[in-house]
């Protein structure tokens, strides 16, 4: 079959197609119709007849063996045959038959007509795509049947290649899909992950905090800050060469030997000891090195290129129980390093972590914490911590006052010397130590870099000394009048000072104090004639100087405080106030009293010039809620003697059978009312 027969066909499918898509379904027509159908409905007909009569499968066939690329045409045509007959038998229903055309009957058949025209629709929009199907597929027929040989090579070769970039074009366009997907695939995973693991990092954090918060305690720095600083230029030569410092003569000429501490900053593994008599000054010594910036200086150039951790901790033996205790040393130590790597918390408490973070009970959560106070777990722990010393993490640990350390029952300093001299020693990790040079002490350090700090503070309690006398001005107007004087002083402490900066301290408070009583120079002398040089002997001399006026009370005072600190309370100026001034009938009245905040006012300054009265060292003001605390460790044991208390007690009136325990439980309650 040539193209023109094609034509021929495809001009009778497209008349029975545009016949069939104009069907209009209305009652009129049908009513005034001689066939009882619409004129649409006819039209349809008449073309769906003559498509039928084409003998489409007698034609079709020749024109499939002429062409076999015609196969396409032919398909429409059988899908346009099967059409024209379901048209045909939709149409017949819908004619009325017989000449009269009751009105009853064309109103029920337009209204079958509407349902079917929905039907017909459907056929109508199968046939418009058939038409449009076909004349797209004629018109390159016949373009391509009028093109000569070379022209149809030309275009099946670029038929051919169409196909190839098509196909290309397909495959990319696929690859891309499948990429896209994969790639947003990958971003949900991603963004699943991300919020996974942020999740996970909330619940990581919350755990670190939790454990560190139950280290942490409240008076772990109560000892640190209660040190006075260093004054000023003195124990710079910490950091100088021993020999430079020898030579300089700022040392007195008996010194011994010591180790260089710079040197050991650098490069020592052993533990470093520092050791002095009571009060020689050990923990200002401690505290301006582990303040100091060039400490830090040196221990980075020992660390370099590892992580470099530090930590301090200050025994205090007239503390709350942490601060006497291994606990407390223990607690403080984690802390401070595990506080600036909160990442190790999950290694070093690894179990209370991981059930602390698997559970959602805060019952169960603080009985997981309580754990981390238990004192096994707490050696385990800091073991652990020890352990980490490595290339990468460098640990430096200074604890002072080891003799201020209290063992439980029979404990001695043999205990807390074994948790030092049990840690391995380690290029990665140093440990200074400082305490009173007690024989257990010194068989377990001496053989270690160490230093004896007494030898070592001539010259800077002679700048010490200078520098007080020089700023009192009553001391400057007596140093005018005797220009010798001056330095009869200075070289009078410093000959009876035995490097304890803590009798120096109070020699020159007795000396200003006389200089407030309008003493002469010759006072002066005798009054520095005779204080004993032996740091109790003067305690002794200082209590037995106070005035009969206010011995009574002083008494008072150092028994209640005495009482309170063997049950591990530190009172308020003002509960000491109240203490000392409390009566049976004040405590148990109903009525309740309201003290005015000027009424506490005096009564803290009251008791502030009784304790500067008693303790004539303390010059600035202190603060109405202060907690009272010895002066120092010497002071608790002097006043804990047994020879000290029956001094106290003899100077107590017999008459109210004053009971010091009494009179602070009376204070609590006369200051809760």
């Amino acid at each position: 079959m040539d193209s023109f027969s094609a034509l021929n066909i495809a001009q009778s499918v497209a008349h029975f197609v545009e016949f069939g898509c104009s069907i209009i379904s209305n009652t009129t027509q049908i009513y005034k119709s001689i066939h009882g159908a619409t004129v649409s409905q006819t039209e349809t007909t008449f073309a769906a007849r003559r498509l039928l009569e084409l003998n489409f499968e007698r034609r079709m066939g020749t024109y499939a063996r002429a062409k076999e690329s015609h196969e396409t045409l032919c398909e429409i045509c059988r899908k346009c045959i099967a059409l024209s007959n379901d048209l045909l038998v939709k149409l017949k229903e819908l004619r009325l038959q017989g000449p009269k055309h009751r009105k009853f009957k064309s109103l029920l058949l337009a209204l079958r007509s509407i349902w079917s025209s929905e039907a017909i629709g459907d056929f109508q929009k199968r046939i418009e795509a058939h038409r449009r199907e076909l004349s797209d597929h004629l018109l390159a027929a016949t373009w391509f049947k009028s093109l000569d040989a070379d022209q149809q090579c030309s275009i099946d070769t670029l038929t051919t290649i169409l196909r190839i970039v098509v196909k290309e074009a397909h495959d990319k366009l696929k690859s891309e899909l499948v990429a896209r997907l994969e790639n947003m695939q990958k971003e949900r995973l991603a963004e699943e992950e991300k919020k996974y693991v942020e999740q996970q990092r909330q619940l990581d954090e919350t755990a670190d905090l939790a454990v560190l918060g139950h280290l942490n305690f409240a008076s772990k720095n109560a000892r640190r800050d209660e040190i006075h600083d260093a004054h000023r230029t003195t124990f710079s030569w910490i950091f100088k060469d021993s020999e430079i410092v020898r030579a300089s003569g700022d040392v007195a000429e008996n010194t011994r030997p010591w180790n260089n501490f710079v040197e050991w900053l650098k490069h020592g593994k052993d533990i470093y000891w520092i050791n002095g008599k009571a009060g020689s000054g050990k923990s200002t010594l401690m505290r301006y090195i582990v303040e100091n910036a060039e400490t830090f200086e040196h221990l980075r150039e020992w660390a370099e290129p590892a992580e470099l951790r530090v930590a301090s901790f200050y025994f205090w033996h007239s503390g709350l129980p942490e601060q006497r205790s291994q606990s407390g040393l223990f607690r403080s130590l984690l802390y401070e390093i595990l506080c600036k790597r909160p990442d190790l918390v999950r290694h070093v408490f690894r179990e209370e972590w991981e059930l602390f973070r698997s559970t959602e009970s805060k019952v169960e959560q603080m009985a997981i914490l309580e754990r981390v106070h238990w004192f096994r777990r707490l050696k385990l722990a800091f073991a652990y911590l020890v352990s980490l010393a490595s290339d990468e993490l460098k640990l430096c640990f200074f604890i002072d006052g080891l003799d201020e350390y209290e063992g439980q029952g029979s404990d001695g300093p043999e205990t807390i010397i074994n948790i030092f001299k049990s840690i391995p020693i380690s290029p990665n990790l140093k440990i200074c130590l400082s305490s009173r040079p007690w024989v257990a002490f010194e068989n377990a350090f001496n053989e270690g870099p160490n230093l004896r700090l007494q030898d070592l503070t001539y010259r800077d309690i002679r700048v010490y000394v200078r520098d007080r006398l020089e700023s009192d001005h009553r001391m400057l107007q007596l140093s005018e009048a005797y220009p010798a004087q001056k330095e009869y002083f200075v070289r009078e402490i410093l000959s009876k000072a035995n490097g304890v900066f803590l009798w120096v301290s109070l020699v020159i408070t007795s000396l200003l104090t006389g200089l407030t009583n309008q003493d002469d120079i010759s006072d002066l002398q005798n009054r520095l004639k005779g204080i004993p040089p032996d740091l109790e002997e003067f305690y002794g001399y200082m209590l037995k100087g106070i005035s009969k006026d206010y011995i009574e009370k002083a008494s008072r005072i150092f028994q209640i405080y005495n009482s309170a600190s063997d049950v591990d309370v530190r009172p308020t100026v003002l509960e000491l106030d109240l203490a000392v001034t409390a009566t049976y009938a004040d405590s148990m009245t109903s009525e309740r009293k309201v003290m005015s905040e000027e009424n506490i006012q005096k009564r803290c300054d009251r008791m502030i010039t009784q304790l500067k009265e008693i303790n004539k060292t303390q010059t600035h003001k202190i603060k109405a809620d202060s907690k009272v605390s010895y002066l120092h460790r010497t002071v608790s044991d002097f006043l804990k003697k047994d020879s000290t208390r029956a001094y106290l007690e003899s100077n107590t009136s017999k008459s109210d059978s004053f009971d010091p325990n009494l009179s602070l439980l009376m204070s609590y309650l006369i200051n809760l009312k």
